[in-house]
């Protein structure tokens, strides 16, 4: 979600993605995943 509205739907390893996650928040981030647990990370 991004202002309130859905901006994408799908499954958890194709939505928290690098580019998705970083431009809902306007940021670059490294999202990784371990063991089912994401992480994201800054630069």
């Amino acid at each position: 979600m991004k202002g309130g509205r859905f901006v994408d739907d799908g499954k958890k390893k194709e939505m928290l993605t690098d580019k998705k996650i970083g431009g809902l928040f306007n940021v670059p981030v490294h999202v990784r995943e371990e063991e089912g647990w994401y992480y994201a990370t800054g630069y």
